[in-house]
């Protein structure tokens, strides 16, 4: 009993593996374009970030701009706008949470 159930359910998840590498196939095949569009919008991105990685460089050379704060980042202020953070000179250059008493967490 414990053997046709086990033989059966083998069976069943191969049919079903086939039947989704069939499928997925299929639309792969529909949505060729569509690849090519989504391969462009990544290959842009990276040309965004390179010229950003390369920017920052130039910036961080160039004295006469100064650097960002952390503060400033869109990160921590988005961060900010969820949970209470602030700055602490004591720190090291760390965030902490602070808890509505004012104390860390």
């Amino acid at each position: 009993h414990h053997r046709r159930v086990i033989s059966d359910g083998f069976l069943l998840a191969i049919a079903l593996r086939l039947s989704t590498m069939l499928t997925m196939s299929a639309l792969l095949s529909v949505f060729a374009p569509l690849q090519l569009v989504l391969s462009l919008l990544v290959f842009a991105k990276g040309l965004q970030m390179t010229a950003k990685v390369c920017l920052t460089r130039l910036q961080a050379e160039d004295t006469s701009v100064p650097p960002q704060e952390a503060s400033e980042h869109w990160a921590v202020r988005a961060l900010q706008r969820v949970i209470p953070v602030r700055w602490d000179e004591d720190s090291d250059g760390y965030y902490f949470i602070a808890d509505h008493k004012g104390g860390k967490l």
